[in-house]
């Protein structure tokens, strides 16, 4: 790796950590009729990744969590990273039927929780195999001093992207039900009034 390549591997790291650690604190600021918004971005997702039959969506609030889940189309790597660094894979132009298309949406459901656990099916690229998958997304670092939360989030970011670069690893299996949740802890009182 030349020194300009390592460089900007450098620097892209910390912007994308940089953004995101933005992002999550802008959402302290977010009038409370805006505070709801990550209910549309859930189901927002979901319906861009529908299925010929539709997709079903079901919220549960389970002990200390909320779960989420669809039984939409598998994830490929491409959207797992999309929503690890907040980027899109659709269309600018919203030809594709999507709604979404900056990548920031999905952030606004951190207004929960800074940890989300997302169980589900993934697609390989190359041979269409699908496997099960858990991927693990801390965001805690947002709300450190910045230096340690430059720091951490990049450690959090790399952490999350390994998990990803191991998926096509998990054993294929036969998977007839697409089921797919995504699991926000609200063990802070904050979080619990979002759900009213």
């Amino acid at each position: 790796m030349t020194e300009a390549q390592r460089e900007r591997e450098l620097q892209r790291s910390e912007s994308e950590a940089r953004d995101i650690i933005h992002d999550i604190d802008r959402l302290n600021t977010f009038p409370e009729n805006k505070k709801s918004r990550w209910v549309w971005e859930l189901l927002q997702n979901a319906k861009d990744i529908a299925t010929e039959n539709g997709v079903d969506v079901t919220y549960e609030l389970k002990d200390n969590d909320i779960i989420f889940s669809h039984n939409g189309s598998a994830f490929e790597t491409k959207h797992l990273l999309a929503i690890l660094y907040k980027t899109s894979t659709k269309s600018l132009s919203g030809d594709d039927g999507t709604t979404g298309k900056y990548g920031t949406g999905f952030v606004t459901t951190h207004i929960l929780s800074k940890k989300l656990t997302i169980n589900g099916i993934h697609q390989k690229t190359e041979d269409a195999s699908l496997r099960k998958f858990t991927l693990n997304i801390d965001r805690t670092a947002a709300g450190l001093d910045e230096v340690e939360a430059l720091t951490r989030m990049k450690q959090s970011l790399f952490t999350a992207f390994q998990q990803i670069d191991k998926i096509v690893e998990n054993p294929s299996d036969f998977i007839t039900d697409l089921l797919h949740s995504f699991t926000y802890s609200l063990l802070q009182q904050k979080s619990m009034r979002l759900m009213d």
